[in-house]
């Protein structure tokens, strides 16, 4: 008996979908606990599939815990590529694998009495995790995830670490379908009324 192959070209042949939003990870850096915020926006292939161009960001300058001398900063940024899989589904849950590459720069500021100095080197970093979506109803879903990053080109590895996230994901075309029909449910149920 022939087993079907595997054709992973196959989910390009789903209708395709603009899809956009948030991917804010909570992380370490320099031994600092730190808010990496993440905005993506892409192209999603059916319903398992998801390519997104993102912009990420430290945002703030980061300070370091320890007392250093002269005092340091340092602020993180890049763009990057990622792919998401939705793996499994069972119900309302759905496990969702998450890879992720880019391309930035990491800045480190000092100051001394009379001296500022500032520096930056080019870093790629690299993403590898998942995350878990419960769907609460058509167009919300609470989201729980984590993962590892790697940033190459740092030799100390100093901006290497573990990261997590938590939040909701709201699926505006969903919600918009929902009111539209709640509407039209509510004009019709008033149209049966009989006339005074």
């Amino acid at each position: 008996m022939a087993q079907e192959s595997f054709d992973p070209m196959r989910f390009y042949q789903s209708p395709a979908s603009i899809t956009y939003g948030l991917n804010n990870r909570r992380t370490s850096i320099l031994g600092n606990s730190i808010t990496i915020f993440g905005g993506y926006v892409g192209v999603q292939w059916g319903d398992r599939l998801k390519h997104v161009l993102t912009t990420n960001s430290s945002v703030f300058w980061i300070q370091p815990n320890a007392t250093t001398l002269p005092p340091r900063s340092y602020h993180l940024n890049y763009i990057g590529f990622a792919e998401e899989y939705a793996l499994l589904r069972w119900k309302r849950w759905e496990l969702v694998s998450f890879i992720h590459g880019g391309y930035g720069s990491f800045h480190e500021r000092s100051f001394e009495a009379s001296a500022f100095t500032y520096n930056k080197d080019w870093v790629i970093p690299v993403e590898l995790g998942g995350h878990l979506a419960f769907g609460i109803n058509e167009w919300l879903d609470a989201i729980g995830g984590a993962g590892h990053r790697w940033v190459l080109l740092d030799q100390t590895h100093a901006l290497d670490g573990f990261y997590y996230k938590v939040s909701l994901s709201l699926d505006i075309k969903a919600l918009r379908s929902t009111l539209s029909q709640k509407e039209a449910e509510h004009d019709t149920s008033f149209s049966g009324l009989p006339e005074p």
